[in-house]
């Protein structure tokens, strides 16, 4: 069975340390810019540098987050932050953007690149485009089933899966909920996480309304520990924590959990390790979409956030106090909290009583009291949330340097010469000699005991002495102060040497030129069901995609173009538009539709260069930031008419796996349950916005805006820059979308 790495992450350099001294393979961080956890505390270049130089020297990799999407009058930035990571001897980049992609791969072929999940990789097709160009790993998508992972084990690039930590609902990178919502882009690193908000699912073909409001895309978190076995024979390169944003105790003791599982033949995880990590952090626990899960085996529609666990029982309450009756240990201290009809109450326990008094500490079984000045109902469940004793159990473990590197000594030593004694690790050898000569002892002659206890003297550093040879010839004077200095000398040459010690492999890639690009039409339209394509092949437009494959062979028309899906696994017969990177692999000629984010140049020549016929910008381009790249694209290289913005529909703010309507109204496994079919369903926030959802093929759903964009008013400007433009219809009826497409044609 291959070697796995454990990979975790540090969104501080407490959480590094943690990571490492629990025995992490390798660290994956951010900067303070272009990383997908913004409000992560991240690193500036000095901690940078100082995270490194400490990973490196135990030989743990690191690997930076450049894995947003980038505008244009970024560009320049983001190229001065990639040649300061790779001259500060980072191991790789997780990039998300295609055009940072392109450009690292071509300036810096030796400097590793992974693909970052935020590429919703999820194909063969996508594995072997990456492979082509140089890319050493693909993040697949969460998405990704076991049996997938062990069909992709052989194609030759390293596959990196999630194993630990929250999930998102909607495909990675495919997410523009937040976006759309608020303006915080989770292709940005601000994602304001609208999946964890409670919302009401109703049918807009009845208004009827399924149970209360919910938390019906709030996943729960993913573990995998007693599935490691199972990952690493699939194939699995690298095992994955999520978690910048915990805590490092978190951070520490997850790690440990996974690296026992890695290491031990027969692991099992005790009821005492899990409950630790459940008070430290969990929205209860499933094995994920890599196992296939569904309904309330993935979703917790009850709770959001951090549930911990639950402790006691509410038994009685006073206007300053409440009483709970305990099946599990409570401290002074503690954060608790409590759930109940209505709202819940979360707090720290200040002041604990048991029997009367004051105590700082309750034990299994019994009846506390604990200052509460709320109204709590007798009968709610107490949960405990945090607790400060474990956090610094945990805390304690990992600042002592408990990881070793082993190291092997030979000490020599002969009158009149210097003292020499050379360390290896296995990789390095420093030999040190001292400034000292070597004097006949007049009195105290040296043992080797004594030497020995002198060289051993390595436990505030990273060494652990294996094997120490000493030479001593004659009775010899050997000064410890000369000693001392001498492996102190050694030790600090060899960590530099490990702290210091990346080796690049250059992958040579060059691409592709330009070729010349026939014009496409101006205007185009995008349908999503049957009755929308009758109404468009009624009007004039002469370039129609649809998406739904049997819609495209039962209608022979010349005008119609099939669209692959945002999440592809049928393969690219037929297809002209495509929406993720298989594609690029599986045709030579084809047009790129909003999903493959494109928000700066860079991307879109990376695209043309590759065989993209003409490239729909992202939906989170700006106006102004399209006309400046067009006019650029027309100015610099002759290309015109490449570049298309969709100018009226409903931006698809997701594509999940997860469907809240069989969740929420029969909760099994099956799929095409049929509830969907000739029903319209949507999700109703508490603003009362309602986002309508319509499943595909496979059984995907795809949740749409609650506003529709309409810049039809702007046509003229964009056609003025060179830009083709799309109307894309979802939930229009087919007078309306006769009706729109008349309106701009005329």
């Amino acid at each position: 069975m291959k070697k796995s790495e454990l990979l975790s992450p540090a969104g501080s350099f407490e959480s590094a340390i943690a990571a490492i001294q629990n025995g992490c393979d390798a660290l994956y961080l951010g900067g303070m810019r272009f990383g997908a956890r913004a409000f992560a505390n991240n690193f500036d270049e000095s901690q940078l540098q100082e995270v490194i130089r400490y990973a490196h020297a135990y030989g743990v990799r690191v690997y930076i987050t450049l894995n947003t999407l980038i505008y244009d009058k970024e560009w320049k930035d983001a190229c001065e932050y990639i040649d300061m990571l790779y001259n500060n001897q980072v191991d790789a980049l997780i990039i998300q953007d295609l055009g940072i992609l392109s450009y690292v791969r071509t300036q810096y072929p030796d400097f590793e690149v992974h693909a970052s999940t935020q590429m919703h990789i999820s194909n063969e097709s996508a594995l072997q485009f990456l492979k082509k160009i140089g890319v050493k790993r693909a993040v697949l998508a969460r998405e990704t089933s076991i049996e997938e992972i062990a069909r992709w084990q052989d194609i030759g690039i390293e596959l990196e899966v999630f194993v630990h930590g929250a999930l998102c609902v909607s495909y990675s990178g495919q997410c523009l909920m937040s976006y759309m919502v608020g303006g915080r882009s989770g292709n940005r690193g601000a994602c304001a996480q609208s999946c964890r908000m409670p919302y009401t699912l109703c049918d807009l073909s009845t208004n009827k309304v399924y149970g209360k409001p919910a938390y019906l895309l709030s996943l729960k978190d993913l573990n995998t520990l007693e599935h490691i076995k199972t990952l690493q024979a699939a194939g699995v390169d690298s095992f994955k924590i999520e978690g910048r944003m915990k805590k490092s105790e978190y951070v520490g003791y997850i790690t440990s959990l996974y690296r026992q599982a890695i290491d031990q033949e027969q692991f099992k995880l005790k009821e005492s390790s899990l409950e630790k990590a459940k008070i430290l952090f969990h929205r209860g626990y499933t094995d994920g979409f890599l196992f296939q899960q569904k309904g309330s085996k993935l979703y917790n529609p009850y709770r959001p956030n951090h549930i911990g666990i639950t402790i006691g029982k509410v038994i009685s309450n006073s206007k300053t106090r409440i009483k709970v009756l305990l099946k599990e240990t409570l401290y002074q201290g503690d954060g608790v909290r409590i759930l109940q009809e209505g709202e819940d109450y979360g707090f720290k326990v200040n002041l604990l009583y048991v029997n009367g008094l004051l105590a700082n500490k309750a034990e299994s079984g019994s009846t506390v009291e604990i200052e509460c000045h709320e109204k709590i109902q007798e009968g709610s469940v107490l949960l405990k949330t945090s607790d400060p004793i474990l956090e610094k159990e945990i805390r304690d473990d990992y600042e002592k340097i408990k990881r070793r590197i082993n190291i092997k000594m030979e000490f020599y030593a002969s009158a009149n010469q210097a003292m020499k004694l050379i360390v290896s690790d296995g990789i390095s050898i420093i030999e040190k000699r001292s400034e000292d000569i070597v004097e006949i002892a007049k009195t105290r002659v040296a043992q080797k005991s004594d030497v020995f206890d002198k060289l051993n003297k390595v436990n505030d550093t990273i060494f652990k002495v294996e094997k120490m040879d000493i030479h001593l010839e004659g009775e010899l004077f050997i000064s410890i102060k000369a000693l001392n200095q001498l492996r102190r000398d050694a030790l600090n040459e060899l960590y530099e040497k490990r702290a210091n010690s990346l080796e690049r492999n250059h992958v040579a890639y060059q691409s592709p030129l330009l070729k010349p690009i026939q014009p496409q039409s101006l205007i185009s339209v995008k349908v999503n069901k049957e009755e929308q394509l009758k109404a468009a092949l009624a009007t004039e437009i002469d370039c129609i995609y649809v998406q739904d494959r049997d819609l495209f062979d039962r209608y022979k028309d010349e005008r119609i173009h099939l669209c692959s899906g945002r999440v592809e696994k049928r393969g690219y017969d037929n297809v002209t538009m495509i929406q993720d990177i298989g594609g690029l692999d599986a045709l030579d000629e084809f047009e790129c539709d909003t999903a493959l984010n494109v928000c700066n140049i860079n991307s879109a020549l990376f695209l043309l260069t590759q065989g993209a016929k003409r490239v729909c910008l992202s939906w989170e381009m700006h106006q102004e930031d399209s006309f400046a790249m067009a006019d650029e694209l027309k100015e610099k290289h002759q290309l015109i008419g490449v570049l298309q913005h969709v100018v009226y529909g409903r931006c698809e703010v997701m594509v999940s796996e997860h469907c809240p309507i069989n969740a929420s109204i029969l909760d099994n496994d099956k799929k095409n349950c049929a509830l969907c079919r000739k029903r319209t369903f949507a999700l109703k926030d508490k603003f009362n916005n309602h986002y309508p959802m319509d499943n595909d093929q496979d059984c995907r759903m795809h949740l749409y805006d609650y506003k529709v964009i309409d810049q039809i008013d702007k046509i003229e400007e964009y056609l003025k820059h060179n830009i083709a433009v799309r109307l894309d219809f979802t939930f229009e009826s087919k007078e309306e979308v006769k009706e729109y497409i008349e309106t701009v044609l005329r």
